[in-house]
């Protein structure tokens, strides 16, 4: 077994390097640098326990022990930048989380390199008689090493697990298979540092990793890992330009987003749990009758002299009874396509009456030659300035020209005679 321990090692950095090569190439995808970096971190770690298992000496095997830290302490901040970048979280905690991780990981490098100052990460080497494996008289600061890094881990799983439940098929199929690919170095890690380990010294972690290169690949080439990845919903949710209200089955406020705070003009954001009822008592009349079935409402809301109109949409969601198990109700602001409906609507009034206008006068006018009167459409005749204010916008002034001024009134002069 021992001979082909070495062997497994090279295996398992073989399989990592391969996974970082594949996930480098799809460069520019949501969380494929950070998967590369930590299969490189993984394969790095694999690789020096083969030469760590290889050396016969305890100073070989203590040099080639310190460098592997290099990629075992960088594993678990490099894990949890993967899975917040695949599950697209971005926030003041999860910085806050991969400072405390990355604070770790080079706190622990530091510490290894400097052991021999202090003694906290171990206190004695030597090698196993019968296995010749190295042993370790573990130190204080290594429970603090191995117990901080287990809740970064556990962080990450954490977020893959709520991952595979939020989304759809194909996200749960990528993320189970993440989950189950993670657990598989917690598994060998336990035993490898559990009193139950059959071989002590035996680090089952690196074997572990074998399996955990083979089901990353299963997720990146079988089901599009990091060409397809969830996207986070307090992202979505809260982006959202239109409000959405989450009501459950006794009508209670169970969640929304800032649009519809900022679409209902309450100023503060419901708490969470307050009935529908009371909150829509501090709303327009129109909210009062939803949530109900139907087509989408039309409310207008009057802000210090504005006028804006909502368009509310409320949808059920059954559950396995006949009753709906809650509702959502969605805000849409269509102030601005109503007043160009209206604009339009007006613009097509206008056209339709100029267009009128034009079939009235269009065509031949029959007129008396005499007294100039218009024949209308009943045979009737008209003076012709009725006739045309009646079906024109067109106003008549009357005045005189100056041939009929001279013919009618010689005795005036006329202006430009004066």
């Amino acid at each position: 077994m021992y001979d082909l321990l070495p062997a497994t090692y090279l295996l398992t950095a073989a399989i990592s390097l391969t996974m970082a090569l594949s996930a480098a190439r799809r460069r520019g995808v949501a969380g494929a640098a950070e998967l590369s970096l930590l299969m490189v971190a993984v394969g790095f770690y694999a690789l020096t326990s083969a030469f760590e298992v290889m050396a016969s000496t305890v100073g070989s095997k203590t040099l080639w022990m310190r460098i592997e830290y290099f990629g075992i302490a960088t594993t678990p901040p490099l894990f949890l930048s993967f899975t917040l970048a695949y599950v697209g979280l971005c926030n003041r905690l999860t910085r806050a989380s991969e400072i405390f991780a990355w604070t770790l990981s080079l706190l622990t490098i530091l510490m290894v390199w400097t052991n021999g100052w202090h003694a906290l990460h171990w206190q004695g080497l030597h090698i196993d008689a019968t296995t010749g494996l190295l042993l370790y008289d573990r130190g204080p600061f290594f429970t603090v090493w191995v117990a901080a890094a287990y809740v970064v881990v556990a962080l990450g799983t954490f977020l893959l697990l709520r991952s595979a439940f939020q989304n759809r098929r194909i996200f749960q199929t990528q993320s189970a298979l993440l989950v189950i690919a993670t657990l598989c170095p917690w598994a060998g890690n336990l035993l490898y540092l559990s009193p139950a380990n059959p071989y002590p010294g035996l680090d089952w972690t690196p074997i572990a990793f074998t399996l955990t290169g083979l089901l990353i690949g299963a997720a990146i080439f079988q089901f599009g890992l990091l060409s397809l990845r969830p996207i986070a919903r307090s992202s979505l949710f809260e982006g959202l330009p239109d409000g959405v209200i989450v009501l459950d089955a006794r009508e209670r406020v169970v969640d929304l987003n800032p649009a519809a705070v900022r679409l209902m003009g309450t100023g503060s954001p419901p708490s969470i749990g307050t009935p529908w009822s009371q909150l829509a008592a501090q709303l327009p009349e129109g909210f009062a009758g939803i949530p109900r079935e139907g087509p989408p409402e039309e409310i207008p809301i009057v802000d210090e002299e504005d006028l804006r109109i909502l368009e509310v949409t409320t949808t059920p969601f059954p559950g396995e009874r006949v009753r709906a198990e809650g509702w959502i109700i969605l805000l849409r602001d269509i102030t601005r396509r109503k007043q160009a409906q209206q604009e339009r609507e007006g613009l097509i009034t206008d056209l339709q009456e100029a267009l009128h206008q034009v079939e009235l006068l269009e065509g031949l006018l029959p007129v008396c030659s005499r007294c100039h009167r218009i024949r209308n459409e009943g045979g009737g005749w008209e003076p012709m300035e009725s006739y045309i204010q009646d079906r024109s916008t067109i106003e008549f002034s009357h005045s005189i020209c100056p041939d009929c001024s001279r013919e009618l009134y010689p005795e005036l002069p006329l202006k430009d005679e004066e």
